[in-house]
């Protein structure tokens, strides 16, 4: 009878190992799951951030290429002015007058470096916003994607979020309740292996006949079948 009870024991074990790996598998799709949904909230925070400056950027760079333009504008008229006098053959002092063109020459080169600066800035900005406005549109379809693939998880449909709307607020608000299902679902499954796990050292704990050091359900069935060899 004892072999029998511990046969049997030992069956069931293999099955709880099972129903271990099952679980197993699902926590890793899971934790998959979370990663995606934390870093596609990470990508829309940061797409948000740069939306809330665009418009202050954008003011600024303009007014950044109406200063330059002004202040090239100003440096060329004195430029003009300079390179006349040092023309003029009845003026007095020509090597003054020399060195002054050549200044003003040399602030008119600064103004237009300034304005071509602040011309690139103002570019480089548009082009940003356009790839913002791709990035968007790439971040909704990765949360489109991301959704049907949590209704498909194991263990989350009581929890599926639901499709994600459209916009950047709305995302962030879908993600994070996407993050509060699978912890919730993470937690549940943490919770079903430790009961596994438990009830596997508690039945080998009797066929055995004392209680084992702390280990996984593939260990435990390990230790009962060399002690039943």
């Amino acid at each position: 009878m004892a072999a029998v009870n511990a046969a049997s024991a030992l069956s069931y074990i293999r099955e709880l190992e099972r129903r271990d790996e099952t679980v197993a598998v699902a926590l890793g799709a899971v934790e998959e799951l979370l990663g995606r949904t934390r870093d596609l909230a990470e990508q829309a925070r940061i797409a948000r951030r740069f939306s809330e400056r665009l418009p202050r950027e954008r003011e600024a760079a303009a007014a950044a290429v109406e200063r330059g333009a002004a202040d090239v504008s100003l440096r060329r008229r004195e430029l003009d002015a300079a390179e006349r006098a040092a023309r003029d053959p009845g003026g007095r002092n020509a090597a003054a007058r020399e060195e002054a063109a050549e200044q003003a020459r040399r602030a008119a080169e600064r103004a237009e470096e300034e304005l071509a600066s602040a011309v690139r800035r103002a570019t480089e900005l548009e082009r940003r916003a356009v790839q913002a406005e791709a990035d968007a549109s790439t971040i909704a379809a990765e949360a489109a994607q991301l959704a049907r693939d949590l209704e498909a998880a194991p263990r989350l449909a009581a929890r599926w979020p639901g499709l994600p709307e459209h916009g950047l607020d709305e995302l962030l608000a879908w993600s994070a309740r996407a993050e509060g299902a699978l912890l919730l679902t993470r937690g549940a499954l943490n919770g079903e292996r430790e009961a596994v796990v438990r009830e596997a050292n508690e039945l080998a704990a009797q066929v055995l006949g004392g209680a084992l050091a702390p280990a996984g359900v593939a260990r435990i069935r390990e230790r009962v079948e060399q002690a039943l060899d």
